[in-house]
């Protein structure tokens, strides 16, 4: 693996924790925005940021 693709990887990895956790806070009236369930939510956001 190069180190550029190395990098691409990291920075997607954490593009997803930080957008886990902030699906963690979300609060009911926005998760019902984007369609999102509170328990499925939470299951994605305990997800961890290496896992699709």
């Amino acid at each position: 693996m190069g180190l550029t693709r190395l990098v691409e990887t990291l920075r997607y990895y954490r593009s997803r924790r930080h957008t886990r956790r902030q699906l963690r806070v979300l609060e009911d009236r926005l998760l019902d925005d984007i369609g999102v369930s509170k328990s499925d939510a939470r299951r994605e956001s305990r997800k961890p940021f290496w896992q699709a």
